[in-house]
């Protein structure tokens, strides 16, 4: 048993069942956060986030503290070297690891019964949250370790399986921006679109990549999916070009949507923003004004407005 140390720290523990033999090896750093030393934790707080042992009864396991880290990473990768080099050991109730050298993982395979052979099922990812940092833990340790809500589970399985970016601020490292940054979309859509623009041209991209390479008319990626499933003819100019034969009598980047408007002395008009253009052609009112009004990025334009 390993010595109690001044200050808690991260630590890596190893579980061995007292008939069997089967063994378990483990890293926690919560502990860390509540002011818990490692001899204190494990064992009575902490019983493991392990479905397999959790099922074969923490009390029928002797463990112990195998080393303390002041860095959770460092425990991390540990835990992982310890695993890989018992890995073909049958008695190793472990399912899964990362080589730290290529990066690779590996996992037992489940038998005809469904079964990992004992191995333990739930896999460790690379969490990210502004005010908690990387978090290499499962599913279940993230909950347990940040008071997560067991209906939280499916989201967090969403997020683990790039279903969505984020969830309750948890989002997976490799997906963060160049700023550090999640997407803000929940769901990602890596299909590239042929999107043209009277002023930008025609360009081939994503929705994400949409965004993040025309930042000087910040649009916004929520009105995209609009565009693409026909509910809106175009946002801030950019039309798909499979559309534009469509919507050629107006031209792809007018907005062809029937709205309320209405002006203290022309009272109200109900049509599109290219009809009120034409309505009023002394006014010489202009479509990327109304279109600024229509999504309320700009209050009025000339004195007309959108009634609700």
């Amino acid at each position: 048993m390993a010595m109690k140390s001044p200050k808690p720290k991260a630590y890596v523990y190893k579980l061995t069942h007292k008939v069997t033999k089967q063994f378990y090896y483990g890293y926690r750093f919560a502990n860390i956060k509540l002011d818990r030393l490692a001899i204190d934790d494990l064992g009575f707080f902490y019983k493991t986030s392990s479905k397999e042992i959790d099922n074969l009864g923490f009390d029928e396991f002797d463990f112990e503290i195998i080393k303390e880290f002041e860095c959770s990473l460092k425990a991390y990768w540990y835990e992982q070297g310890l695993i890989g080099k018992n890995w073909y050991n049958p008695l190793l109730l472990n399912g899964h690891f990362i080589d730290k050298k290529s990066g690779e993982e590996a996992f037992r395979q489940a038998d005809a019964s469904g079964s990992n052979n004992g191995a333990y099922n739930d896999e460790k990812f690379h969490w990210y949250h502004k005010d908690h940092g990387e978090v290499f833990a499962t599913q279940y340790e993230l909950r347990i370790d940040y008071n997560l809500k067991v209906e939280d589970k499916g989201n967090l399985c969403n997020v683990s399986q790039d279903k969505k970016h984020t969830h309750k601020g948890w989002g997976l490292f490799k997906n963060l921006d160049s700023h550090g940054n999640f997407p803000s979309t929940k769901i990602y859509d890596y299909t590239i679109y042929e999107w043209h623009h009277p002023k930008y041209g025609t360009v081939s991209k994503t929705i994400d990549e949409m965004v993040a390479d025309f930042p000087e008319q910040k649009l916004n990626r929520k009105f995209f999916p609009l565009v693409i499933k026909k509910q809106r003819r175009e946002h801030k100019g950019w039309c798909l070009v499979k559309q534009m034969k469509e919507y050629a009598d107006i031209g792809p980047w007018i907005d062809r949507d029937i709205h309320h408007w209405h002006h203290e002395k022309y009272k109200t008009f109900i049509g599109t923003r290219r009809e009120l253009i034409n309505k009023f052609p002394k006014l010489k009112l202009w479509s990327g004004p109304l279109g600024a009004v229509i999504r309320k990025e700009y209050t009025n334009h000339k004195g007309w407005t959108i009634k609700n």
